[in-house]
C-alpha cells in the first residue's frame, strides 16, 4: 500500500469513529460526535509518531538483544521509518 492510500485509509477510519463522552459518576453518555478533520489528523499524527518510536525500539532490541544486525533487517526498519514519515506528510495534505 502506498503512503497516500494509507493516509486516506487512516483518516476515513478516524472520521467514522464516534467519540462518546461520559459523566464521571454515571455510565450514561453525555455526548456523541465524530472527530473533525483536524482532530482526526492530530490523532493520526500521534499514532504515527508512536509507530516510528516503536520501530526504532524494535530495531535496537533486534541489534542488542537478539544480535540481529543484518543488512536486510536494517533496510526493513529504515523502509518502515520512511513509509510512516511519508504517511504523516500525506495526512497534512488531505
Amino acid at each position: 500500500m502506498k503512503a497516500k492510500e494509507k493516509a486516506k485509509e487512516l483518516l476515513e477510519k478516524y472520521q467514522s469513529e464516534k467519540v462518546i463522552t461520559y459523566q464521571r459518576s454515571s455510565s450514561s453518555p453525555i455526548e456523541e460526535y465524530e472527530l473533525s478533520d483536524s482532530e482526526a489528523k492530530f490523532c493520526i499524527k500521534i499514532l504515527i509518531d508512536e509507530i516510528i518510536k516503536n520501530n526504532e525500539e524494535l530495531g535496537k532490541k533486534m541489534f542488542y538483544e537478539l544480535g540481529t544486525d543484518s543488512y536486510s533487517s536494517r533496510c526493513l526498519n529504515q523502509d518502515n521509518y520512511f513509509f510512516w514519515l511519508e504517511v504523516k506528510s500525506e495526512i497534512e495534505k488531505l
